[in-house]
């Protein structure tokens, strides 16, 4: 790798919450790094060592803004998403960015107009390399941002403008339509699925395309909407010049091609599609559901182009031909993981997961090897794996699975043991170390 630098640590204890800096520094025994205390320090405090925040700011203006999405590029940058209410408030734009004007929306309900946005910090937070308006005279969110290798910006959201901006050629340039809904205090009158591929700097649109039906598309409402804030879940990957995408809809006649299931089975299923990267031409489109609700939470490819698809459920059968779990548990919903062809969309495996209460899928990760992880929430008391950390009867799961979905690896429990979900899961990594990382609020 050649040489690697790490900067001077830091340290100090904590104690009713005044802190006490504490001397610290390197040093290598038997070839292992570690920690040493030179003076020593108060082992009756808590002990902060070496914590490093790369960098954290505010970004918004004099109206409601709300983050919704971020993802890093291979140079560290930092991309957000999210939403402006309403005009007036002046957003950070910079000069060059694709649109700098709010554009209006849908007002009526408790919420006003609001437009995405779309912001580019460089690595140490101290610049906006470029800040967007996207969006059109109706109301849009972005759900999920994500870029390629070469640090082109991907966006999926919803939208229900009917001139959003989109690109001639594109797969679909005509808004569906649908009912008006509202969630969250957020208003959508006639919601579709909107993929955005912007270049680098942030300057022009290079794809951007409807995807949907005449129902509600990319928003998941009823009994999967546990958290505020589950109506917009669904996520974008980009791999080796495609784009992959995971959410919900309750639109009977959302675009299918080459779908392992072609037809809408309950009141809302999970969509899952394959579209090339400049967004002109689907190579596959299926639902994925059974009688009950679906959403499709996330979406991730194993090194050999299959995909992983993970949610929640509440019917009493999918379309699973094996797996580790194939009965739903009964309650209020299960979490769900599919495997898929990535050719073909045809389904490869699945499982259901939980027990007799509420539990719900929302993140899946590989790792090196191609396991399977899965990040969600719980109101039953998951039994924990021997020799894991876990907290009892607490509201979020962890578990791994074989890459085939038939065997548990483990599981675990991780909160605070109130016997109810008490994270709502934001963000899950697995890295190529295969140290595991979560978020949530």
């Amino acid at each position: 790798f050649g040489e690697i630098i790490e900067e001077r640590p830091m340290a100090w204890t904590e104690k009713e919450g005044k802190k006490t800096r504490v001397e610290v520094e390197f040093i290598v025994v038997n070839d292992h790094v570690k920690f040493h205390f030179p003076k020593g320090y108060d082992e009756t405090q808590t002990l902060v060592i070496d914590p490093y925040l790369v960098f954290s700011t505010f970004s918004g203006s004099t109206a409601d803004n709300w983050g919704m999405t971020a993802t890093p590029d291979t140079q560290g940058n930092l991309y957000a998403g999210g939403i402006v209410i309403q005009a007036g408030g002046n957003y950070p734009t910079t000069p060059g960015a694709f649109d700098l004007t709010f554009n209006g929306g849908f007002v009526g309900l408790q919420v006003g107009g609001f437009d995405s946005a779309l912001s580019k910090f460089n690595p140490t937070g101290t610049s906006l390399i470029f800040s967007t308006y996207f969006g059109g005279s109706q109301n849009e969110a972005p759900h999920s941002l994500v870029t390629d290798e070469n640090d082109n910006l991907y966006v999926l959201g919803v939208t229900s403008s009917p001139n959003f901006p989109v690109i001639a050629g594109c797969y679909d340039v005509s808004h569906n339509g649908g009912p008006t809904v509202e969630v969250n205090e957020l208003g959508y009158n006639g919601a579709d699925i909107y993929v955005a591929h912007f270049n680098a700097a942030g300057s022009s649109l290079v794809g951007s395309t409807f995807v949907g039906g005449s129902g509600t598309d990319g928003i998941n409402t009823g009994a999967l909407n546990y958290n505020y804030g589950d109506p917009f879940r669904g996520e974008i990957i980009v791999k080796n010049g495609f784009v992959y995408v995971s959410s919900s809809t309750q639109s009977s006649d959302f675009p299918t091609f080459g779908a392992s299931q072609g037809s809408l089975n309950g009141a809302q299923d999970a969509v899952i599609f394959k579209i090339n990267s400049a967004l002109t031409t689907m190579s596959w489109s299926t639902y994925f559901g059974g009688s009950g609700l679906e959403s499709g939470n996330s979406i991730q490819l194993a090194s050999n182009g299959n995909v992983y698809v993970a949610g929640g459920t509440n019917s009493n059968s999918l379309p699973f031909i094996s797996g580790n779990d194939l009965t739903f548990n009964g309650g209020v919903a299960d979490g769900y993981i599919v495997k898929l062809q990535g050719g073909t969309s045809a389904i490869m495996a699945g499982t259901f997961m939980g027990l007799s209460e509420y539990d719900q899928a929302y993140f899946v990760q590989l790792d090196n090897l191609n396991e399977v992880y899965v990040y969600g929430q719980s109101e039953s008391a998951w039994p924990i794996s021997a020799g894991v950390y876990g907290n009892p009867n607490s509201g979020q799961f962890i578990r791994k699975y074989s890459n085939n979905l038939n065997t548990i690896i483990w599981t675990t429990m991780i909160g605070a043991g109130t016997g109810h979900a008490e994270i709502s899961p934001t963000a899950f990594l697995v890295s190529d170390c295969f140290d595991i990382y979560i978020s949530g609020w």
